[in-house]
């Protein structure tokens, strides 16, 4: 009985080192389908993040042309705005002297008109 029950440890230790064996073998594959997994999923990543920086600078760099745009078109305004406003201005300043020179003229011709009457007036004349 005793050598029965030595060969059924036997057996039994056999069997468990057997299961230990399966059980190491089925971890490393289950380790190795798990780190192909990561590795996968990691690639995948990777690669969804080189596209984003790849679109987030073609956006950078759209939104970049379009603010230049901007800019240039403002300061085309600007030019033409200030262009305008000079030839107003140089307009205004030509009518001023316009008027300044009528008030001369007008100033002049009243002075002078002025000393004849009052030359008239002295002289005895009637006016």
């Amino acid at each position: 009985a005793s050598a029965g029950a030595g060969g059924g440890r036997e057996v039994l230790l056999s069997r468990i080192a057997h299961l230990e064996a399966a059980s190491a073998a089925a971890a490393r594959q289950h380790e190795s389908q798990v780190r192909e997994l990561v590795d996968k999923h990691e690639a995948e990543i990777k690669g969804k993040e080189e596209r984003f920086a790849d679109l987030a600078a073609k956006r950078a760099n759209e939104h970049r042309v379009s603010l230049k745009r901007q800019k240039d078109a403002y300061g085309e305004l600007l030019t033409k705005r200030n262009e305008e406003h000079r030839r107003e201005v140089r307009g205004l300043k030509d009518q001023l002297e316009g008027v300044e020179e009528r008030q001369r003229v007008f100033l002049e011709s009243y002075v002078e008109a002025s000393l004849d009457a009052l030359a008239r007036v002295r002289d005895g004349d009637e006016l």
